[in-house]
């Protein structure tokens, strides 16, 4: 994945979204301090005012600014498919990243938030990544898997009571509750196995897919449940460079930790700072 040019961009436009609303607030390079801050619906709508605003700015959208939002799933997928379609600039990022590198922050309101992430781009513009639109197979494989999870959620939270009413009722009353819940309990399973054979039947039909799936399921202990989701959510690998990368993405790499012992005007120091 390209590293964005610190040459050519120079506006970043940091956008915190809601369900229904978007706040967007940006920086430049040149320091401007009289750029005003927006709030739009989050919808193409919106999307379409936000470019004109932008442009009675003298923003230029194409090349010379980079839209830079956080990794906040559904509700940030209309703003990236319309302004992919618009070949502007997009930055996703990882919302834990940005809130962690600005340090303490007082206050909180998505006008700030809006601000924060835009600075946040500013600051570390030599680092970020472009978003890369992922394929329609890929989305549908995401869609796909992020739906088998909640399926499974919302059966694991039927039959997890019943296991603890096992201690406090009688066996032919617990049988008969069972028998009450076993028509949900099926009908969720039953979608559930037509799901993981959906994703089966796309991964034979997309040879990327099928090529990548194969690929990961060769190494021991890796299934074809587990390959799907390394597929989907590392957008088929675009979003890591190396396997370092990869397992620090994945929770698994170690990571040596020392707690530091803080001395006691260090604690006052912090106190004080804290009630301030």
């Amino acid at each position: 994945m390209p590293n964005i040019s610190i040459d050519k961009v120079t506006n970043f436009i940091g956008v915190d979204i809601s369900k229904d609303t978007i706040d967007v607030s940006i920086v430049t390079t040149t320091d401007k301090q009289d750029l005003p801050h927006f709030k739009l619906d989050n919808n193409r709508s919106g999307f379409r005012l936000l470019r004109k605003k932008l442009i009675g700015l003298g923003i230029r959208i194409n090349g010379q600014s980079l839209i830079i939002c956080e990794s906040i799933g559904v509700y940030s997928k209309a703003l990236l498919d319309y302004f992919t379609d618009k070949n502007i600039l997009l930055c996703v990022e990882s919302g834990f990243r940005i809130k962690r590198s600005l340090g303490i922050q007082r206050g909180k309101n998505d006008k700030l938030d809006a601000k924060r992430i835009a600075c946040y781009a500013l600051t570390h513009r030599k680092t970020l990544q472009l978003f890369v639109q992922p394929r329609e197979e890929v989305q549908k494989l995401k869609l796909l898997l992020t739906n088998r999870e909640r399926l499974l959620r919302l059966l694991l939270s039927t039959k997890t009571p019943l296991k603890a009413l096992k201690s406090f009722y009688k066996f032919k009353e617990m049988k008969f509750i069972e028998k009450l819940n076993q028509q949900a309990t099926g009908g969720i399973k039953r979608s559930v196995d037509a799901i993981e054979n959906e994703i089966k039947q796309l991964i034979q039909r997309d040879e990327k897919l099928r090529k990548q799936t194969n690929l990961l399921t060769s190494i021991p202990g890796i299934g074809w449940l587990v390959a799907s989701n390394f597929i989907a959510y590392t957008n088929e690998f675009s979003q890591c460079r190396n396997g370092k990368q990869l397992a620090c993405y994945s929770g698994v790499a170690p990571f040596k930790y020392t707690p530091v012992r803080a001395s006691v005007g260090q604690l006052m120091s912090a106190k004080y700072a804290i009630g301030s």
